[in-house]
């Protein structure tokens, strides 16, 4: 099959797709753009791969792509693929690198030629101006993305639990006089807590004892999200996956918190779908909170707590008169300042 020159980048990806989710344009023939080849990843299973020599659809060759091995497309190139059995792949694209991003690689090679950055990275710093802006690096390794960025004016933190390497990436960050701090860390329970102009994670997450591709979407979402417009769009598979992450918190949370009062007990713990309150406390003393209160995973669990002490409070006091805030301000002193973190959403 085709070679990708080595003057190209990845400069975007496909989802991963199966049997079931593969588009039906990909099935038939087809071809990439001018000045783009398309690999072929294929991940589980195998893949049929044919190559045609013109639109009118006589077959060039034809190859068969397995599990933990890819094949090219040529730009241009007409072809299709078909699932051999049940089958995992993904379909990167490259293009042709602009010269800003080899002035990048050029300028960064000088400095550390033994560091080869993510050219995702290269993209995004060659089409934006970050000077001057904060970075996060969760997962730093051996600093090659922090030592990219510090190198082009962003101020870079990077986090890892590796003291070689982050010793070393401290160590050229000052030989190079860039403004870069090192930060030994677990992401398993260190949490963000300070605000970020840019974060990544190239090969950290999926190290996670627990693994959750949304981390980063949420982490700083909703200090920039206006909540009196919810999130459309969800798939219920996202949903799904925020109503798991929160009930693991809510559920300790609640008895930890019920624990200090001497209140009635309470019913069952709900995670509902609600897009219009945070909590509520029905008659017969169930609770219900909002999955959108996943968004405050990681960094800033001091909102849900607020309104888990919310709704305790409600299991004595049913309204919201002066008795009720009496025993929410006894509970929990800082409720008017972690419940200031979003206030558009009714909680009842």
């Amino acid at each position: 099959m085709t070679q990708i020159p080595e003057n190209f980048y990845r400069y975007k990806q496909t989802d991963i797709w199966t049997n079931e989710t593969i588009p039906e344009a990909i099935l038939n023939k087809h071809n990439t753009k001018a000045g783009v080849y398309g690999k072929i990843l294929v991940l589980e299973g195998a893949l049929a791969y044919t190559a045609f020599k013109d639109a009118k659809g006589e077959v060039d060759y034809k190859a068969v792509i397995k599990a933990g091995s890819h094949g090219v497309s040529a730009p241009q190139q007409w072809h299709k693929v078909e699932p051999i059995g049940e089958t995992k792949f993904l379909v990167e694209f490259y293009q042709e690198k602009p010269e800003n991003i080899q002035k990048i690689e050029e300028d960064f090679a000088k400095k550390f030629p033994d560091k080869k950055p993510h050219d995702e990275l290269k993209l995004l710093l060659s089409q934006e101006n970050f000077e001057g802006k904060k970075a996060l690096d969760l997962g730093s390794g051996g600093g090659r993305n922090s030592l990219l960025m510090a190198k082009n004016g962003l101020s870079v933190t990077s986090w890892d639990q590796n003291v070689e390497g982050l010793a070393e990436t401290q160590f050229l960050a000052n030989r190079a006089n860039l403004n870069l701090q090192t930060e030994e860390k677990n992401l398993n329970f260190d949490r963000v807590t300070e605000n970020f102009d840019v974060i990544i994670a190239t090969v950290s997450l999926q190290f996670l004892e627990e693994k959750s591709e949304w981390i980063l979407k949420n982490q700083q979402k909703m200090r920039e999200r206006n909540l009196k417009n919810p999130k459309k769009n969800l798939s219920e598979t996202e949903i799904l996956e925020m109503k798991n992450n929160l009930k693991k918190y809510i559920i300790p949370k609640v008895a930890e918190w019920h624990k200090k009062t001497d209140f009635p007990a309470y019913g069952t713990i709900k995670i509902t779908k609600s897009e219009t309150r945070w909590g509520s406390c029905s008659g017969k003393n169930n609770l219900n909170f909002s999955y959108r209160l996943a968004e405050f995973l990681w960094g800033n669990e001091k909102f849900i707590d607020a309104v888990i002490v919310h709704e305790i409070c409600h299991l004595k006091e049913k309204n919201h008169q002066k008795q009720f805030w009496n025993l929410v301000k006894n509970l929990m002193p800082e409720y008017n300042e972690a419940i200031s973190l979003a206030t558009s959403t009714t909680i009842r």
